[in-house]
């Protein structure tokens, strides 16, 4: 056999389709989108890190909860109709990047706020956004990537996202530290805003301002970098048809999804629940310490999202995200112990903190690449994106607002209710068939 035939046999052998050859997935759409979180996180962390002591400087603490979960209820309207109008008009690039804008900029209403309406106004403008990008964004990164390597994907998207909200509260903790010498070396303090009886308020505010440069870089990666997938658009269907016609079992997907959303609260309320069990430690009073016990939280985020989406891509989801729920639930119990005991413990407190986020880790990177293994059909994944976080949000606003007024009364009640919630939704995922799954 000559040299020549050789090179035709090599040749074959390459061009065979059953040779495997392991996609590219960290392309410029999943990069792109990993980054553009990485700065909406950190406007958005650190807006968070901060809401509760300007809340209470501002005399309201008891709203929070209101706020937060009104905000989550509005959005959750726009979420269901935006992932149905996007099926319909086979576009998502230009959505998403109005609501990366609307939610980078919203915390303007925080520097100006005078009153809790300012501090809705801007909640509800980001959340605006927040329902319309959530979704489609999604939506986009599923497309985008190979079945195969999807977990990695949406691990990476969580990674980065994390990063943000690690990064956020410290440089804001840092930021809120040093703004009085750092103004008055520009000679800009007297233009900081705040009432003449709020000068107190005024860290706070220097640190919502600053929030528009990490906002308005997540607009730009996002615009600059994503490249969406084109795919037919379903225009003759109706809303009720998409639903409708959803697979059996991502409509059972979403009665977990449901419940573990009426335990799951916002991350304002957590933080509110670690100043009320260590209320002897004035946390108030040292909004840097809150914004480092947010970011310990978002670290342990971070560091389980990629390793939980690659691990997913080779032993299937649907047990993981058992597995998450129940780690959430055994948290939000140790919660209701903690309140119960009246057991004040810093070290306590960065455990149950750790738990939140590896938990919330596996809810935020499996989730999302479920629903895509669900919904074989890009042109119907807006719409199951859409209600998925729906379902999600009605359930944040339910919990959030009910666990912060219980706060104030019964914190083991609140935490009891939320860790049951997880225990249903944690059990309930044993109907959902996970068949579809590909492991390699």
């Amino acid at each position: 056999m000559d040299s020549k035939e050789e090179k035709e046999i090599e040749l074959k052998m390459d061009t065979n389709p059953k040779r495997y050859v392991p996609p590219v997935w960290l392309d410029r759409t999943v990069l792109g989108a990993g980054l553009t979180s990485l700065f909406a996180d950190m406007a958005y962390e650190t807006a968070s890190a901060f809401l509760p002591g300007f809340l209470t400087i501002l005399g309201y603490p008891h709203l929070l909860g209101l706020i937060e979960g009104s905000a989550d209820l509005a959005s959750n309207f726009i979420k269901i109709g935006i992932g149905w109008y996007s099926d319909r008009i086979g576009k998502r690039k230009a959505i998403v990047s109005l609501g990366y804008f609307l939610t980078g900029t919203a915390f303007i209403f925080y520097a100006l706020a005078i009153s809790w309406p300012f501090v809705l106004l801007g909640k509800l403008v980001a959340w605006a956004g927040k329902g319309l990008r959530g979704p489609l964004r999604d939506a986009i990164l599923a497309d985008a990537v190979d079945p195969l390597h999807r977990g990695k994907a949406f691990g990476f998207h969580r990674a980065g996202d994390t990063v943000g909200a690690i990064l956020g509260p410290l440089l804001g903790g840092l930021a809120f530290a040093y703004y009085e010498p750092f103004l008055k070396s520009l000679g800009l303090l007297d233009f900081l805003y705040a009432p003449a009886d709020s000068t107190e308020s005024l860290g706070y505010r220097f640190v919502f301002w600053l929030t528009l440069i990490p906002g308005i870089l997540s607009v730009l990666c996002f615009t600059l970098l994503i490249k969406e997938t084109h795919f037919t658009p379903l225009k003759s269907k109706r809303f009720s048809t998409s639903i409708r016609t959803l697979p059996k079992s991502f409509r059972r997907y979403l009665v977990s999804i449901g419940f573990y959303g009426l335990g799951d609260c916002s991350l304002p309320v957590i933080l509110l629940a670690a100043v009320k069990l260590l209320s002897s430690e004035n946390l108030l009073e040292r909004p840097w310490l809150i914004a480092i016990l947010l970011a310990w939280r978002n670290l342990w985020h971070a560091l389980a999202a990629f390793p939980i989406g690659y691990w997913s891509d080779h032993r299937g989801r649907r047990p993981l995200l058992q597995l998450g729920y129940g780690i959430q639930m055994a948290s939000m119990a140790c919660w209701g112990i903690a309140f119960y005991t009246d057991l004040q413990s810093y070290p306590l407190l960065l455990l149950l903190l750790a738990a939140h986020g590896i938990a919330g880790a596996f809810q935020d990177t499996l989730e999302s690449a479920m629903t895509a293994d669900l919904v074989t059909d890009s042109a119907q994944r807006g719409s199951a994106y859409g209600l998925m976080s729906c379902l999600n949000g009605l359930g944040d606003f339910i919990s959030s607002t009910l666990i912060a007024f219980v706060l104030f009364y019964s914190p083991v009640f609140a935490f009891l209710w939320a860790s049951s919630c997880m225990g249903i939704a944690a059990f309930s995922l044993k109907w959902v068939d996970s068949s579809h799954e590909k492991t390699n």
